[in-house]
C-alpha cells in the first residue's frame, strides 16, 4: 500500500485535526517512498511543489534540502 490507511478517530481531536494528522502522514509516507524527492512526492500526492512546501510549513515539518539528489 502506498499510504497509511486512515486511523481510528482519536478522542479529543476535532475532525479537522484528524484530517490534518492524516495529511501529514501521507506527506511523510510520500517523502519516504520517493527518497525525499520533493517533486516526485508532490506528484504522488497530487500537489504542486509549491503546495508541498506550504504543507511542510503548515505542519512544522523540515523541508529537505537535497531535493532527492544522491551524492
Amino acid at each position: 500500500m502506498l499510504f497509511r490507511s486512515p486511523s481510528t478517530p482519536r478522542p479529543g481531536f476535532t475532525s479537522r485535526e484528524q484530517a490534518d494528522l492524516q495529511e501529514r502522514h501521507r506527506i511523510e509516507d510520500a517523502m519516504r517512498i520517493t527518497g525525499n524527492h520533493r517533486e516526485a512526492a508532490a506528484k504522488k500526492l497530487g500537489y504542486s511543489a509549491v503546495t508541498l512546501r506550504k504543507k511542510f510549513k503548515k505542519y512544522g515539518m523540515q523541508f529537505p534540502d537535497n531535493r532527492g539528489k544522491k551524492g
